[in-house]
């Protein structure tokens, strides 16, 4: 397992959930609110479920390798970070091992997209979510 540490709020935000990814049951907080949070190893072909539907799509974004444990971060165009990221994780595939960073279900629309932490806080990806739809993209 891979060990995560960062910060988050526990209390509800409009639009997307805070998180694509599920926390360890148990996790602490230091006084900055840091959560050590554990990651499950490489995922097996299709160990990802989507919520889409109606005004709601996916994401997936097809990672190097060296961005494996690092947090994608995403807004809406024109908004502010607001810490909605998901890992980029290992998802093991018949032809090897495919990097990648899930958005399960997002609102329609167009978006940014950044490594979470970095200093620049430029968007270094923008895309188009469509309802009922799964956006795919490569990483820049």
């Amino acid at each position: 397992m891979t060990t995560l540490t960062h910060s988050h709020s526990h209390s509800p935000s409009p639009g997307p959930p805070n998180h694509n990814h599920r926390h360890s049951p148990s996790h602490s907080h230091g006084a900055a609110g840091a959560a050590a949070e554990l990651l499950p190893d490489s995922s097996p072909v299709a160990a990802v479920v989507l919520d889409i539907g109606d005004g709601f799509g996916a994401v997936v974004i097809d990672t190097p390798p060296w961005l494996e444990g690092h947090e994608i971060e995403i807004r809406k165009v024109g908004a502010e970070w607001r810490g909605v990221h998901t890992a980029v994780r290992a998802r093991l595939i018949p032809t090897g091992t495919q990097y990648a960073a899930v958005f399960g279900s997002l609102a329609e629309g167009r978006y940014d997209l950044r490594v979470r932490g970095d200093l620049d806080e430029s968007a270094v990806l923008s895309l188009d979510v469509t309802s009922a739809s799964v956006t795919y993209s490569l990483w820049p």
